[in-house]
C-alpha cells in the first residue's frame, strides 16, 4: 500500500513505522525511510475467536462496530491535531 500526502513535510530524518491496534492486538510494520510516498508491503494478520457467536452475520456486525469505533476515534484525533 502506498501512502502519499501532498504538501506535507516529514521533519524527522529517522525511520518511521505503521502501528495498528485492532481487537486488543498490536502489530507494527518494519521501519521505512520518512519519505513520501510511504510504501508498505507487509501483511498484518489479526486473529480472534468469537466464542459466543452463533451466526456469521453476528460476527460481521461486531467487526463493523469495531471498524466504526476505530475510524471515529482516529478522525477525532486527527481533527484535534489539525485544530492546534
Amino acid at each position: 500500500m502506498g501512502v502519499s500526502c501532498p504538501g506535507v513535510h516529514l521533519p524527522a530524518k529517522d525511520d518511521i513505522y505503521l502501528s495498528v491496534c485492532l481487537m486488543g492486538q498490536y502489530r507494527k510494520s518494519e521501519c521505512l525511510p520518512a519519505v513520501f510516498p510511504l510504501l508498505f508491503y507487509e501483511k498484518m494478520i489479526f486473529e480472534k475467536i468469537f466464542r459466543h457467536a452463533v451466526d456469521p452475520g453476528d460476527i460481521a456486525i461486531m467487526l463493523e462496530c469495531m471498524l466504526h469505533f476505530v475510524l471515529h476515534s482516529h478522525i477525532q484525533v486527527w481533527k484535534a491535531s489539525v485544530n492546534k
